[in-house]
């Protein structure tokens, strides 16, 4: 045996020896190898996989109905505050939405940031199938919204 691979030997050999031998290398070791604690790893990242696919699939229904309440707006099928009252219905169970709701729509109450909200998807919808009518349903949905303002303003002593 040459003299360095010798001397790298006797280098070398002891530093696994001391990660062996001592506490934190005993439990770095066993913490990483240990089949039941990555059997138990595992059930925990599939339990927290199934949570986050429903309530993924929860959002997604939500997303589909608010399509639909936007097309039965944007064809006069129900009015901006009929469609407002079932957004917030949809939504005041569901915090963080609702944060998200009184962060980016203004509005002196939360029926009138919701009513923003309403405007904004049908005027999404409306821009992905029908451009031309998007100024027409812009003013019409304006329009309601004054009326949803001041009816709301008038019900409130």
């Amino acid at each position: 045996m040459s003299t360095f691979r010798f001397s790298m030997f006797l280098v070398l050999i002891p530093i696994p020896a001391f990660v062996a031998t001592s506490e934190w290398g005993t439990s770095i070791v066993f913490d990483t190898c240990e089949p039941q604690t990555l059997y138990d790893d595992y059930r925990k990242e599939l339990e927290l996989a199934k949570q986050l696919e429903a309530s993924d699939q929860e959002v997604l229904r939500r997303i589909e109905v608010q399509e639909m309440l936007a097309w039965q707006l944007i064809t006069r099928r129900v009015s901006l505050a009929e469609v407002t009252n079932q957004f917030l219905m949809m939504h005041q169970n569901h915090p963080a939405c609702m944060a998200a709701i009184r962060a980016e729509f203004p509005g002196n109450s939360d029926e009138e940031k919701i009513a923003r909200k309403v405007i904004g998807c049908a005027v999404v919808e409306v821009s992905r199938s029908n451009p031309d009518r998007k100024a027409e349903v812009l003013a019409r949905l304006e329009s309601e919204f004054e009326c949803f303002v001041a009816a709301n303003q008038n019900a409130v002593p």
